[in-house]
């Protein structure tokens, strides 16, 4: 199962990537988190941190300049970009929006639309007091109408992106 954005159609994850379970209960369930892994990547090879060559792989003494990356943002083309709290603010209060718009034209009832409500202004809040634990990340078109994954880490330095869940449609591949 593909994960893309309701608005854009981009693709942003899949189901092959497990969901966390302790997304802060205040953000009523607004958003997904899922831990991300940090990958090398050079050239055209992509190593798992931790992996080990393989006995029949030839080591060449080839001059290769590898990166670190998280695998969620290097596998579906996730761009950083830099948004100012204001910037962030204007974002989630117009892509709420959108959202509650398209829920009212589905024909959502009224009790969903109220809790998603509150809980994006629970997340919205708590992201905006802790604005530069986080890393905003878009699409490779670097499209500002569409879904941004939030990327924030944990107490060992690993990666967990978070997805505004309504933001998102699950399609088959």
């Amino acid at each position: 199962m593909c994960i893309r954005d309701s608005f854009n159609g981009a693709e942003f994850i899949s189901d092959a990537y497990p969901a966390e379970d302790d997304t802060p209960e205040s953000w009523g369930g607004v958003y997904m988190k899922i831990k991300g892994t940090y990958i090398q990547v050079g050239e055209d090879d992509v190593v798992l941190d931790g992996a080990n060559a393989s006995e029949e792989e030839v080591v060449e003494d080839a001059d290769t300049t590898t990166e670190t990356k998280i695998d969620l943002v290097h596998h579906f083309k996730l761009e950083n970009i830099e948004l100012s709290k204001a910037d962030f603010k204007e974002y989630i209060m117009g892509f709420s929006k959108r959202i509650v718009k398209a829920k009212k034209e589905a024909g959502v009832a009224q009790e969903e639309i109220k809790a998603f409500k509150t809980g994006i202004q629970a997340a919205a809040g708590d992201i905006l007091k802790n604005f530069n634990d986080y890393s905003y990340y878009c699409t490779d078109e670097y499209d500002m109408e569409g879904s941004l994954a939030l990327c924030t880490y944990g107490a060992g330095g690993e990666p967990y992106l978070y997805y505004l869940l309504d933001g998102f449609k699950h399609t088959k591949i």
